[in-house]
């Protein structure tokens, strides 16, 4: 596809659980903006996607933002990871022995990329195994989950301080509790809604911390 992604792994052999990424703004922020912390989550055993779904943010296929179908990109995006990870990705990246296990697939987002995801859910939600919202934001998702998916929704402290990155009635404590059990709360102090970006450079450092 389109869809440009990046990829952290375990160097150790061996199957893992893969992951994958939607990043913030609806995907129209870089996957590769936040490779510290897939990078570090890695490290705990899994393969990390991270997938731009926007890229380029202006093709023919776009032309205007909120055009694609968005969730249907999600999935799409899925199955040709799930076609080409183990055979071409890994591989090409030089990783030795090193495989993902798709039947445990794991979803993560941060910010608006939950509502990609929570959008491909309502569709699908058998294609994965659990999913973490960190400090997810969504416009379309309004009234409880159908369906009983192991979930997290983390929050950060700062993110409801001025200026605001999250909307009362839209953060991630609406997220916990439309969602249906097994689900956990985290709440992070000290902490705002960009920190687990990397630091980008010409970035005011109050976006950074709030």
């Amino acid at each position: 596809p389109l869809h440009l992604c990046i990829v952290f792994y375990p160097t150790d052999p061996g199957t893992y659980a893969p992951v994958v990424f939607a990043p913030g703004f609806d995907g129209l922020i870089y996957a590769e903006w936040y490779s510290v912390a897939m990078l570090n989550l890695a490290g705990y055993g899994y393969i990390i996607a991270g997938v731009d779904l926007f890229w380029p943010v202006m093709d023919e296929a776009s032309k205007l933002y909120g055009i694609r179908d968005l969730p249907g990109t999600v999935f799409e995006v899925i199955q040709w990871l799930a076609d080409n990870l183990n055979q071409r990705i890994l591989p090409g990246q030089g990783a030795v022995n090193v495989s993902a296990e798709w039947k445990d697939l794991g979803l993560m987002s941060h910010s608006l990329g939950a509502d990609s995801l929570v959008q491909m859910l309502q569709q699908n939600h058998t294609v994965a195994k659990a999913v973490a919202f960190l400090e997810p934001a969504s416009i379309h998702y309004s009234k409880p989950l159908g369906f009983s998916i192991p979930a997290l929704s983390y929050g950060t402290q700062l993110c409801m301080e001025a200026p605001l990155c999250c909307l009362k009635g839209y953060s991630y404590f609406h997220f916990y509790d439309e969602l249906v059990c097994p689900k956990i709360l985290m709440n992070v102090t000290g902490y705002g809604h960009c920190d687990m970006l990397n630091e980008v450079p010409g970035w005011d450092s109050k976006w950074i911390t709030t």
